[in-house]
């Protein structure tokens, strides 16, 4: 028997509807799964990657920070120290006081900040309103050397004064960064005169 070009057509595309009405639920049910596993494949690497950079930056806050203390310290020096270290930790890495200082306008217990410059006085030193530090005239050195400025603080002090001198030190509170806090921690080391 001897089918016609026509007949060889018709049963080719029956053979293949019927190849795809059966394998057409396989093929939809396999799909879904496997798409619905990646995507939360994809989700599980992008949570990791979250994960890890929040890790990253957590590590970095709990990093160390580097602090100057010269004055009247067995080892003055730039010391490299966990964030969250103490003063009273820094003097005792630094070998501990000389037998001359003062530590009675130190707060002991004050957690240190990166960049401070912390000088330790002797008790011989001159009277303190002598010893206090002009807002107005410091170089970035001086203005570093008062407990809790940094560097960035005292840029922050020169630039300001450039174009608006002090008049009294509560003007210190027009500059960002400095808000009531700060300014009690600073303002025993400072004047305007």
């Amino acid at each position: 028997m001897k089918l016609t070009k026509f007949e060889i057509i018709i049963i080719i595309l029956i053979l293949g509807l019927g190849a795809l009405f059966l394998t057409k639920d396989n093929l939809s049910l396999d799909n879904v799964p496997k798409i619905e596993s990646l995507r939360k494949n994809k989700d599980y690497k992008d949570n990791k990657k979250d994960e890890n950079e929040s890790e990253n930056e957590s590590d970095f806050d709990e990093g160390e920070i580097e602090v100057h203390i010269d004055g009247r310290v067995k080892n003055p020096g730039v010391y490299k120290i966990k964030k969250g270290t103490r003063l009273q930790d820094l003097i005792d890495e630094a070998g501990g006081l000389l037998d001359d200082a003062k530590t009675s306008n130190l707060n002991l217990a004050r957690k240190l900040k990166d960049e401070e410059k912390i000088t330790i006085k002797s008790y011989l030193d001159k009277d303190e309103e002598d010893s206090k530090i002009n807002i107005n005239t410091a170089s970035k050195d001086m203005l570093t050397s008062i407990p809790g400025v940094g560097s960035k603080m005292a840029d922050k002090i020169i630039k300001y004064r450039q174009e608006h001198p002090f008049n009294t030190i509560e003007d210190l509170l027009n500059i960002t960064g400095i808000g009531k806090k700060k300014f009690e921690e600073i303002k025993l080391y400072i004047t305007t005169d």
